[in-house]
């Protein structure tokens, strides 16, 4: 049922105002005392969002405008965004409209389980569903996590994306993509190994691009050289990460960094976010210590983590401490 409140009252909009320091909620940017102030629906108020402090942001009045009830498209769906990935879907759109560039760039850094795939494929259906682009290529840095991207796809926005087709049937396209597919994702290997079948894609059709694990895409090896000459100014590109560096310090394509060497991003998701919005688990380590008890060929025998041992023993110190934290033989 929707809530009948439409507006804050005056209590509600200073808290929130308290809140806020003055930073858009929706481009992170202060809010001067000469611009106009909007409090703005997280979730919007026709599609069911409740007129409350938790629901509300502190918005530049022109980013609320921008947005408005942007988000019909989404009414389709059996599911709900979670609220950052309204926001970041808000923020991309927005930047898409007010970029005076054909393409563009948006950098997406959020925690590793935090819904990143669900965020990208959210952006990729909008996009369909406004006829702003044809088709998707979707890299991912494994064979194994091609299945999230397909399955995710399916059943949550009923994408059709295939995750098996071989170069030499990319080939057979001849730049042409079958209407009854709308992505494709690939390793950067395979992406690598023969990028030119994607070039031809990316000619004919509107594309978007996401890079998943943009981190593996250093701009002076091969994946990221590939990439670079494959889109660059050719494709809306979304460049996503839980871990946005490299142990070799190199420069990752398709992200900005600022003049002291930072990655600037448009969207930032933190694990302390997601603590609080309660989408993720608080991490405990425990530290193991103590002496070790287990039997060998009918003999116990006894170790721990500080003795010199052989690889052997130590392996089977950490294998006894994970699988017998009661000190129980096994």
């Amino acid at each position: 049922m929707r809530d009948n409140q439409r507006t804050l009252n005056s209590s509600q909009r200073q808290a929130l105002l308290f809140g806020s320091s003055r930073i858009c909620g929706i481009c992170n940017e202060p809010i001067k005392p000469d611009e106009e102030i909007h409090f703005h629906h997280t979730i919007p108020h026709s599609h069911g969002g409740k007129t409350e402090i938790a629901n509300s942001q502190v918005v530049h009045a022109k980013c609320n405008q921008m947005i408005g009830a942007k988000f019909s498209e989404l009414s389709e769906l059996k599911i709900k965004l979670r609220k950052w990935q309204e926001r970041s879907l808000a923020k991309f759109l927005n930047k898409i409209e007010d970029s005076n560039e054909k393409f563009v760039k948006y950098t997406l850094d959020v925690v590793p389980a935090a819904g990143k795939t669900l965020s990208a494929l959210s952006k990729l259906y909008v996009l369909k569903k406004r006829k702003q682009i044809d088709f998707a290529v979707i890299l991912v840095p494994s064979v194994a996590i091609k299945t999230s991207w397909t399955r995710t796809g399916k059943n949550i926005f009923n994408l059709n994306i295939l995750d098996s087709i071989t170069n030499l049937g990319l080939s057979r396209w001849q730049g042409n993509s079958p209407s009854d597919c709308d992505a494709l994702v690939l390793t950067y290997q395979q992406f690598a190994s023969f990028p030119e079948a994607i070039q031809m894609l990316i000619a004919n059709n509107k594309t978007l691009t996401i890079f998943d694990e943009v981190h593996h895409l250093s701009e002076n090896l091969t994946w990221g050289l590939a990439a670079s000459n494959c889109f660059e100014n050719k494709s809306h590109i979304i460049s996503m990460s839980g871990t946005f560096y490299r142990s070799d310090a190199s420069k990752i394509f398709s992200v900005s960094y600022s003049d002291s060497g930072q990655i600037l991003t448009d969207f930032q998701y933190t694990y302390i976010d997601g603590l609080r919005d309660r989408c993720l688990r608080k991490i405990n380590f425990n530290f193991l210590d103590g002496e070790q008890k287990w039997k060998e060929d009918e003999l116990e025998k006894t170790k721990n983590f500080q003795d010199t041992i052989s690889k052997t023993d130590e392996a089977r110190v950490l294998l006894t401490s994970l699988t017998a934290p009661d000190n129980k033989f096994i």
